[in-house]
């Protein structure tokens, strides 16, 4: 994923409209745009810092990452319900690759670099 950027580019609708930001999902196998505000829920930390209450600002200024997750929320009909579950099901959600989850601890890291890179 990471490798080729515009993986991840393909994600994210191409401009930000209406204070709204759109985001390509996957649901049941199916390509669908879902679209959030840009309100972000904020918490105060200290006398004149604000802190996202359930992620964070990047040291770059971006918020893609709080993106997602209000987009993972509002598929999973609130944040509470985001807590815990399947990491693999996620970028299955905002990638349409499939995926699967496998025990790292039983192979050795050449095996495991063997696997990540046939992955691909």
């Amino acid at each position: 994923m990471a490798e080729d950027s515009t993986r991840f580019k393909e994600i994210f609708v191409g401009q930000k409209l209406a204070q709204a930001f759109g985001v390509n999902a996957y649901v049941r196998g199916k390509r669908v745009r879902i679209w959030v505000d840009d309100y972000l829920p904020m918490r105060k930390v200290g006398d004149d810092k604000k802190d996202l209450v359930y992620d964070q600002i990047s040291e770059d200024g971006s918020a893609w990452a709080a993106i997602l997750e209000k987009v993972w929320a509002k598929m999973s009909n609130n944040f509470e319900l985001t807590i815990g579950g399947s990491q693999s099901e996620i970028f299955k959600t905002f990638t349409g690759a499939p995926t699967y989850e496998m025990y790292t601890s039983q192979f050795n890291t050449d095996t495991l670099w063997k696997i990540l890179d046939e992955s691909d």
